[in-house]
């Protein structure tokens, strides 16, 4: 298990419309803090209700756009 980072950030499920949180990132410097979203460039996690991994990074303009929904 490495090192990283919680992030705080919430949203929607893409795939089943459950309200997720419990980001992680390994962004920056990891060291098991909790970060705001606005600190890092990337981050990810999973939906504990259908099992898709989420990945988010900024577009160019800076907001957090999905760039990869892995659904079970």
């Amino acid at each position: 298990m490495g090192v990283y980072n919680n992030v705080e950030f919430k949203c929607q499920c893409p795939n089943c419309g459950e309200r997720l949180d419990g980001f992680q990132t390994y962004d920056g410097e990891p060291m098991f803090l909790t970060v705001t979203a606005a600190s890092v460039a990337n981050f990810h996690g999973g939906c504990d209700n259908c099992g898709a991994w989420l990945e988010f990074a900024r577009d160019d303009n800076g907001a957090f756009i999905v760039t990869a929904v892995t659904a079970k």
